[in-house]
Order: C-alpha cells, then sequence, then structure tokens
C-alpha cells in the first residue's frame, strides 16, 4: 500500500481568486456569482461555499479584500440613521422586510439610539400642586 502525497496548499493568490473575493466582498453577490463573474467554470462555481473553503488562495483573498474594506471610513451617525430611515421606508414602500433584523441593530447602536423614546415617562414631584388634596388627612378604605 503505497502512501499518498500530501499536496502542499499554494499560498499565492491568483487574479481569478482576487476578483471572486471582490465581487463576494465589494459587490456582495453570493459565492456562485461571484465565482463565475471571475470566470471559473460552471461546475466549479456550482461548489460555491465549498470551493471557497477548500481553496487557501480563495480564502486568503477574501481575507484580503476583507481587510481592504475595513479600511473604509465608518458613516457619522447622523449618516447611519438617515441611511435606516431611508431603508426602512423603501422596505415600507415596496411590502418588504429585506435586511430588517440588519436594520435594527444599526438603529440600535449607541451612536444613533433611533429606538429610544424621545422623553423619560418617569416623574418626581417635588411639590405638590395646589388643589391635590392632601393624601396624609384622607383616611385609607376600611378606617373611620
Amino acid at each position: 500500500m503505497s502512501e499518498q502525497r500530501k499536496r502542499r496548499p499554494n499560498l499565492k493568490i491568483t487574479p481569478q481568486q482576487r476578483k471572486a473575493a471582490r465581487v463576494l466582498i465589494r459587490e456582495q453577490r453570493a459565492p456562485q456569482d461571484a465565482l463565475r463573474i471571475a470566470g471559473y467554470s460552471r461546475s466549479t462555481a456550482q461548489r460555491g461555499t465549498h470551493q471557497i473553503l477548500d481553496s487557501v488562495g480563495l480564502r486568503l483573498a477574501i481575507l484580503a479584500e476583507i481587510a481592504k474594506a475595513n479600511k473604509i471610513a465608518l458613516p457619522t451617525a447622523q449618516e447611519q440613521a438617515d441611511f435606516v430611515r431611508w431603508r426602512l421606508l423603501i422596505n415600507a414602500a415596496q411590502g418588504k422586510d429585506a435586511g430588517v433584523q440588519s436594520l435594527k441593530l444599526l438603529g440600535a447602536d449607541k451612536r444613533c439610539s433611533l429606538w429610544q423614546p424621545d422623553s423619560v415617562l418617569g416623574m418626581i414631584v417635588i411639590e405638590v400642586p395646589r388643589g391635590l388634596p392632601d393624601l396624609a388627612r384622607i383616611p385609607e378604605p376600611g378606617q373611620n
């Protein structure tokens, strides 16, 4: 019985892998679509996520693309709040619930606090207003 030789993974990232990663991350396309756009064969593209997990080069390309995407400046709190409101209006107009959970989390961000009440409902009375009866003089029920 002959021992199988272990293949060393190719740690170089090809232009095809870079393109697949760019389409997957920047354009947010499905893995099958990203692979197909990058020029992979139909049978390879149909493997989708499995192809990505099996290919060291693709995984490295995706990590590199994510690192590039993370260098993009975050929106300001006002821009984020405006985006959440805009997207919710679009969803309502189209009758869809697309991405509502993500929008809920974006709106709950402490920079935006879109889902907080506008005013505090608790009230502290420092001085009893005139015209209210003195509660100390009113007998409790059952006492005369």
